[in-house]
């Protein structure tokens, strides 16, 4: 066996303490992520490598990166690479003069380093920095759907009834002085010819345009009551800038180096999920949108980092980093695809028994998904269905109730509000049409025209909001079906049920039952080590599929005890009890 080191892409960096050295990797403690990050004793550098690393901290004071970048650090075994990633100097690293320095080591695009990169950063130092542009939102058109002030209502609808009956008498009054002027132009017959009574004719002729200015007022100020009834029954169109969760992806992970993949948001509804941020002013009018559609300081996810963790709860996610490629899938995406096998051994070498333990301390009896609701939007109140879904397992057959052992809650709750689509005009609306078609009849003028189909347009109580919102968005419009907390079930947690469940994709009755094991002094090679990061899902010579939990490697004597679970029906004494509230 040949084990070499490379320190800052040099033959060097040989630990003082290289005899101790194993590799571990830990998927249990993390925040969901495939790729767990891989630990390491502390590696201890002398000498030479010690000095290196002393330098690089000098660097910071005469224009070089300084403490506060990774030094590269590559540990091979038998010329292939089992650890490619930095020597940390900011975790507490210790500095012994300048002949020792005693630091950690962490993977590049590992986990912790996503993280703590990731928490550096946020949607609004990118957009300082013209990461985020324009082009990168998507306009979501709103309309105001609350109810007009009683009052206000009221007396324009009582103006405009005292306006109508005057129009309609002042035409009455129009055509009477019209044909008295009629009357007042034709002649008398005297003795010398027709004789004109021009006096009558100047003053009904005064009459005439009199009336005919007062009913013309009359008509002004009708168009004008009916037009601010339109403006209160039916507002403008207006338009917020927002921008699709893909979209937050590719350029956050853009500013780290790193590209993104996903078929979750690849394929619709969710290549067109959209989120839309706190909004503090009205919108834009016209084909104007208004404001950033990232995250902005008042949302829940304006670091990148919090950004990420909302994603994997939300979507019931995983994720891995490949040749710099951050692939986001469904917890279970890689099941079934993993090359290596375990071997047939048992968990205690020592006694050749095999012992495990039941997986029922990740069973959960109160699976809880719920939104957010928003004070400033009384939709978010008044349409409750669909913004909490509850999934309860419980025994089939019961002998003693109080000797019933499953309990426990998961609570889902993503920090967001749903957005409602207006579907129809409301009868506030459809009255409003119907006085200005009358008015266009009696006044000649087109007030209908101005009252716009707003259906499919998102609503709102008001031109503000307190909560972030998501929403699918189509055409320019929201899509018909939107987000509801059970459809975050049915595509994403529904692998959770301890209970027999139906695969709604494949078809195939699956369940979250397993059993847990502990292999020890497995034969343990560098290809495996490099199979079980890509994926560690595995399989049995039986046929059976696992997934490892953990791993302590000893890579100087090619063995590893191994952790891990493998999934198992033990009782079929559940079932799933669906709540969604109203």
């Amino acid at each position: 066996m040949s084990l070499s080191f490379e320190l800052d892409g040099q033959p060097a960096g040989t630990p003082v303490n290289a005899p101790e050295l194993s590799l571990s990797a830990n998927w249990e403690t993390g925040e969901g992520q495939e790729e767990s990050e891989i630990s390491l004793t502390s590696i201890e550098f002398a000498m030479e490598d010690a000095k290196l690393l002393n330098q690089k901290v000098a660097d910071g004071l005469t224009g070089g990166p300084g403490i506060f970048e990774g030094v590269p650090y590559e540990i091979k075994l038998n010329s292939k690479t089992i650890f490619d990633g930095m020597v940390d100097l900011t975790n507490e690293a210790t500095f012994v003069d300048c002949e020792k320095v005693i630091a950690e080591i962490i993977k590049e695009d590992g986990v912790d380093w996503l993280s703590e990169v990731a928490d550096g950063i946020s949607f609004g130092s990118m957009a300082q920095l013209n990461q985020i542009v324009a082009s990168d939102y998507v306009p979501v058109p709103y309309v105001l759907n609350y109810r007009p002030e009683a009052f206000i209502v009221g007396q324009l609808l009582i103006t405009s009834f005292l306006l109508t009956k005057e129009l309609i008498q002042g035409v009455k009054d129009t055509s009477t002085a019209i044909a008295d002027l009629v009357e007042a132009s034709v002649p008398s017959i005297g003795l010398t010819g027709p004789v004109y009574n021009v006096g009558a004719i100047i003053s009904t002729s005064l009459r005439v345009v009199a009336q005919v200015v007062y009913t013309t007022s009359i008509v002004i100020a009708l168009i004008s009551i009916i037009t601010d009834l339109i403006e209160q029954f039916f507002p403008a169109v207006r338009r917020y800038n927002g921008m699709t969760f893909k979209r937050m992806f590719e350029v956050g992970l853009a500013s780290l180096g790193l590209t993104f993949q996903s078929t979750i948001f690849n394929t619709l509804p969710f290549s067109n999920f959209t989120f839309l941020p706190v909004k503090s002013e009205r919108g834009g009018i016209g084909g104007s949108a208004n404001g950033v559609g990232h995250p902005n300081i008042n949302s829940s996810i304006y670091n990148f980092g919090d950004f990420i963790r909302q994603m994997i709860q939300t979507f019931n996610a995983d994720y891995k980093i490949v040749n710099g490629v951050f692939i986001f899938e469904r917890r279970d995406y890689w099941k079934g695809n993993s090359s290596y096998v375990l071997p047939d051994v048992e968990t205690n070498q020592t006694k050749r028994l095999s012992e495990f333990v039941y997986n029922t301390s990740e069973f959960v009896k109160n699976y809880f998904i719920a939104f957010q609701t928003d004070i400033q939007d009384q939709n978010t109140l008044e349409n409750f269905k669909g913004n909490n879904y509850q999934i309860i397992s419980e025994p089939i057959t019961i002998v003693n109730n109080k000797n019933i052992l499953g309990k426990g809650l998961t609570s889902i709750r993503p920090p967001f509000a749903r957005a409602f689509r207006k579907t129809k005009l409301t009868s506030y609306e459809v009255l409003m049409k119907k006085v200005a078609k009358a008015c266009d009849v009696f006044t000649g003028s087109n007030l209908a025209s101005k009252i716009t189909n707003c259906v499919g347009m998102m609503q709102l109580s008001a031109d503000t909001t307190t909560v972030d919102k998501f929403l699918f968005i189509s055409n320019g419009q929201m899509a018909t079906n939107q987000i509801t907390a059970q459809m975050l079930w049915d595509k994403f947690h529904f692998i959770e049920s301890f209970a027999e469940i139906v695969d709604p994709a494949t078809g195939l009755t699956i369940h979250n039952q397993s059993i847990i094991k502990v292999a020890e002094k497995v034969p343990f090679c560098d290809a495996d080590w490099t199979s079980i990061l890509l994926n560690r899902e595995f399989t049995t010579p039986g046929g059976q599929n696992g997934l490892i939990l953990s791993i302590d490697w000893d890579f100087q004597n090619q063995v590893a005890n191994i952790r891990y679970k493998i999934s198992q029906l033990y009782t079929k004494n559940l079932y799933l009890s669906f709540n969604e509230g109203e």
